[in-house]
């Protein structure tokens, strides 16, 4: 998605960090990872050998149309045909209700469009105010991230800083336990001119 996102501005989570919190926390064969906001491929990336060994499933969903051909032609460089048909990349909007995976997922792990600070797609909605960016987009997601969920399992969100509060009280209005925060570096790259702190939110479904 490098040629994609270089149109616009955005930042990608590091591939290995992504693997790194996947091992840490997925342990049992054919687990179900889900992410509402598949966002730009690293994080499929990151799953790449739990995807292989464990036989583990990655499911998510992205607004984002535009990226369908990027991720076919990387689900067809980076992944085997048997690993091919445990990945399922759906283009539509994680607000709206989907029984399909009713207490099926046993890990979620995404990054959430910031707050009127990233342009993902031409079709970007900016919001008014950080209380409307919570209520309609946030808040509504997380609460259908719930009914996936199996009790007990984890929920984990890369979030900027800024941002990191409202996070907490939206996913605690959505019905999960807020357990911990962990902060990150990301290195000085293209999109990134200095070296900036990012944060992993860990949350648990009661």
């Amino acid at each position: 998605g490098l040629e994609v996102r270089n149109m616009f501005n955005v930042g990608v989570f590091p591939v290995k960090k992504a693997q790194s919190l996947y091992e840490l926390y997925i342990k049992v064969k054919n687990s179900i990872i889900y992410d509402p906001f598949a966002g730009w491929g690293s994080r499929l990336l990151g799953c790449r050998q739990l995807i292989k060994e464990q036989k583990c499933y990655y499911i998510a969903n992205d607004i984002n149309e535009s990226l369908k051909s990027g991720y076919s032609k990387l689900i067809q460089k980076e992944f085997l045909d048997d690993e091919r048909e445990r990945i399922c990349i759906r283009f539509c909007d994680s607000s709206v209700k989907d029984d399909s995976l009713t207490e099926k997922v046993d890990f979620i792990f995404t990054s959430p469009p910031f707050y009127n600070d990233e342009i993902y797609s031409e079709k970007t909605i900016f919001f008014k105010n950080e209380h409307e960016w919570i209520n309609n987009l946030l808040i509504p997601i997380f609460k259908n991230c719930l009914n996936k969920k199996k009790k007990n399992s984890y929920f984990l969100i890369d979030m900027k800083d800024a941002y990191c509060d409202q996070t907490i009280i939206a996913m605690q209005e959505a019905g999960f336990i807020y357990l911990k925060k962990e902060s990150y570096k990301i290195s000085k790259s293209h999109y990134a001119k200095k070296d900036k702190i990012q944060n992993i939110l860990f949350f648990k479904k009661p």
